[in-house]
């Protein structure tokens, strides 16, 4: 409400044509009601007449007063009024918003009974601040209702002095502004309170709505947790049955087996009977026995004879057999069993023949006499088989005597004669489909320690590095005669047809 369009311009009222203050009208009353120096009767109807006019000017602006002070008082009134319905409103809507809290309160209290505690604190706590409001209100209407009274009582005061009226106005519009700003910031702070009440509320609400997801949550986990336990119990169970499976399956199986060790001993006792019979008839068979030994040890005795005989004969026969001239036999046979292999013991068969490759190094014309002795000469390679037999055993020889210094084996292949010419130990010529010289052999390089400068004029067999490579097979090397190697001596299989 504007209180300029209810309130009286006292500029407007012109009672006095020269337009003085208060102050100075009250001196000319002084001077009017003190004892006036003789004059003349016009100047005192004049000083009358100006009194009557002063006084009606003072009592217009007495009434003008009044009626400004009843127009600020209505203000006053109407402005508590307002204050009231704007507390009435606050204290409406406050009751509201607690008795929505009451309600989501309860609401929360069915989700979560732990939080019904709390809930019920927090609306006892919003019940009392209520209660301190409204007793703060009281107390702001009695205060109110006090500065009416002493309104009151001060526009009887005024009413009967005009000046001090004014002044004491003055300041009970400042009074009634201070209450005003008063009641304003009352009305703020309370509207704070409310605020923080109603965000306490909200961050209580919030709380509770976290509390319930955690208790949410946590029984989900614990649902979570019911149910893999319940799963594991379901696979414990179904292990526990099928374990109770086997065990029948098994005890079927022992007493089928029972079953049948029950039939198996019937078996056996049945052959136990049988058995006895068959002891009756051996013992019936062991008299007819004992009969057909008396005929025996007369055949026996025979036998012993023909025996004596035939040892007789056979000290004749080995007589024969182990003179000096069938001695070569008893290398190649055993004389306890009689038994003959084709060839010496340490000797490989091919071909019909013997083959053996000794360790140490000899000479190529020592190592020749060595092969002699045993019987045999040194190794001649016919065709492709002897080549890759005997290309194979310098080959092993080298892996199984890893000991030995082997660079290389003589063969029966030389050119001492002619040099270029190459004949075998047997007097037969290499033949063009028998020829396997290493790469760039025969080179007939002479050595360095070769005084005679005779030259590279015996053969040897070098060891291959893999067996089955490219060129494997082509392994001969000429080398000085005097140089010592590993050798390969040849002998004739013997014939046992």
């Amino acid at each position: 409400m504007d209180n300029k369009d209810d309130m009286i311009n006292l500029e407007d009222i012109q009672v006095s044509p020269r337009g003085e203050d208060p102050g100075e009208e009250e001196a000319k009353i002084a001077d009017v009601e003190a004892p006036a120096p003789k004059c003349n009767t016009i100047e005192v109807s004049l000083l009358l007449n100006n009194a009557s006019k002063e006084n009606n000017r003072l009592s217009l602006l007495l009434n003008a007063t009044q009626l400004n002070f009843s127009l600020l008082l209505n203000n006053a009134s109407k402005e508590n009024n307002r204050l009231s319905l704007l507390l009435n409103a606050t204290q409406l809507k406050s009751s509201l918003l607690l008795n929505n809290a009451s309600k989501e309160n309860n609401r929360l209290s069915l989700l979560l009974n732990a939080t019904q505690l709390k809930s019920s604190l927090l609306l006892n706590n919003s019940v009392k601040e209520n209660n301190r409001l409204s007793l703060l209100l009281n107390a702001t209407q009695l205060n109110f209702s006090l500065l009416l009274n002493n309104a009151s009582k001060e526009n009887n005061r005024l009413s009967l002095l005009l000046n001090a009226t004014q002044l004491k106005s003055s300041l009970l519009l400042n009074n009634a502004s201070k209450e005003n700003n008063r009641l304003s910031l009352l009305l703020n702070a309370t509207q704070l309170n409310f605020s923080l009440l109603l965000n306490n509320s909200v961050k209580e609400n919030n709380r509770l709505s976290l509390l319930l997801n955690a208790t949410q949550l946590n029984f989900i986990l614990l649902l979570n947790n019911a149910s893999k336990e319940n799963n594991r119990l379901s696979l414990f169970l179904k292990s526990t049955l099928q374990e109770k499976k086997d065990l029948q399956l098994k005890n079927k199986e022992l007493d089928t087996f029972l079953n049948k060790t029950l039939k198996s001993f019937n078996v056996v006792s049945e052959e136990n009977s049988l058995l006895n019979l068959h002891w009756n008839k051996s013992l019936n068979t062991i008299e007819i026995l004992t009969a057909d030994s008396q005929q025996l040890r007369q055949v026996l005795n025979y036998e012993k004879q023909t025996t004596t005989q035939l040892e007789t004969e056979n000290r004749l026969q080995k007589s024969i057999l182990f003179s000096n001239r069938l001695s070569f036999l008893w290398k190649l046979c055993d004389k306890d069993t009689l038994k003959c292999s084709r060839c010496l013991p340490g000797w490989a068969e091919h071909a019909s023949r013997c083959y053996i490759l000794p360790k140490g190094q000899e000479k190529w014309e020592k190592a020749r006499r060595n092969c002699i002795d045993d019987g045999g000469d040194l190794a001649v390679v016919l065709n492709a088989d002897d080549q890759a037999f005997l290309t194979n055993m310098t080959f092993q020889f080298v892996h199984q005597h890893p000991e030995e210094r082997f660079l290389s084996a003589w063969i029966g292949l030389e050119d001492m004669v002619k040099e270029g010419v190459h004949l075998w130990v047997d007097g037969n010529k290499v033949t063009w489909r028998v020829i396997y010289w290493k790469k760039d052999e025969p080179n007939n390089a002479m050595a360095s320690w070769d005084r005679d400068r005779a030259g590279q004029d015996c053969v040897a067999i070098v060891p291959p590095k893999v067996i089955g490579e490219k060129h494997w097979l082509n392994s001969w090397d000429d080398i000085v005669c005097g140089g010592k190697r590993h050798y390969l001596c040849e002998a004739t299989a013997l014939s046992l047809s």
